[in-house]
């Protein structure tokens, strides 16, 4: 049963590889189940689009049940179409009190996919300390407004 499994990780990792799309920098997206917040609206920023990889960074303003939170983080992304999302968060969260906040941070291990101008992701968000873990699974989507839609060039390395 694990040889089985290991071979079908390593068969839907792979395809990562095998998938084109035309990237963009700008996206802003709504997630349900955000980092150390109930739901949250993102803006993301990809920094370097090289191949396969992708590194972006991330702004957000989430609400939670009596409060509210602010994620920023930074995220890597492998493949094209189908990728593989890794990063964290650093999240102020501020509770009654809007002058004092807890710091939470949140990992984000999760699977996206880039269909023109619309992605879809979900992804594992735990947090520390674990009373912001508010949310473990996390879902995110996005119909990219024209004022967003900018195509970029993406660098390919020569060998």
């Amino acid at each position: 049963m694990k040889n089985k499994l290991l071979i079908f990780s390593i068969i839907c990792l792979t395809s990562f590889a095998f998938a084109d799309y035309i990237p963009y920098k700008h996206g802003v997206d709504l997630n349900i189940g955000g980092p150390a917040s109930g739901a949250s609206l993102e803006y993301q920023y990809n920094l370097v689009i090289m191949g396969l990889h992708t590194v972006g960074v991330s702004a957000a303003i989430g609400v939670i049940e009596d409060g509210y939170s602010f994620p920023i983080g930074m995220q890597y992304r492998f493949g094209r179409i189908h990728q593989l999302e890794l990063g964290g968060h650093l999240t102020p969260v501020f509770k009654s009190d809007p002058f004092r906040f807890q710091a939470a941070i949140t990992g984000r291990l999760g699977y996206r996919i880039n269909i023109y101008r619309f992605y879809m992701h979900i992804a594992l968000l735990p947090s520390f300390p674990k009373v912001h873990t508010t949310a473990l699974l996390g879902f995110g989507f996005y119909f990219g407004p024209k004022v967003l839609d900018r195509k970029v060039e993406y660098y390919t390395p020569s060998h």
